[in-house]
């Protein structure tokens, strides 16, 4: 809940690494029964997904009807369209190893390929509103 997230903001974090490390240990188990695709690439192009979906699982999906189900500005791209910063990478790299993993094994992928191919971004205001917000809520690197 966003109580606990407050308290604990490594909390969310966790979270998120427990749930992909099962997801991606369940796609790497059944490839021919999974479709993973990153959300900038999937906002990007809705019809484009739900056709590659459909091809894969073969399935009859039609592509204009997930787009009444669908709010693309709810779903955040900030990492894979604003890159790395630096305070990620020394905070939470291991959440940043999965999410290279996720996107090398990913159908239909981010722009970015891989964690390596990801240049971290100069230090500026998206940095210091990382760390000034990580001080808040009492979190130490």
């Amino acid at each position: 809940t966003d109580p606990e997230i407050h308290r604990d903001p490594g909390l969310a974090i966790r979270a998120w690494e427990v749930h992909n490390r099962r997801l991606l240990a369940f796609v790497e188990r059944h490839p021919e029964r999974c479709f993973l695709a990153a959300v900038p690439a999937l906002t990007a192009d809705l019809p484009g997904f739900v056709r590659r979906v459909a091809a894969k699982l073969d399935l009859a999906l039609s592509p204009s009807a997930g787009s009444a189900l669908f709010a693309p500005a709810e779903l955040g791209q900030e990492l894979a369209t604003e890159g790395v910063l630096p305070a990620w990478e020394e905070l939470l790299p291991e959440a940043l190893a999965l999410y290279g993993q996720l996107e090398r094994r990913a159908d239909l992928p981010s722009r970015t390929a891989s964690r390596e191919d990801r240049q971290p971004q100069r230090s500026g205001a998206g940095e210091w509103r990382l760390a000034r917000w990580l001080r808040r809520r009492g979190f130490e690197r």
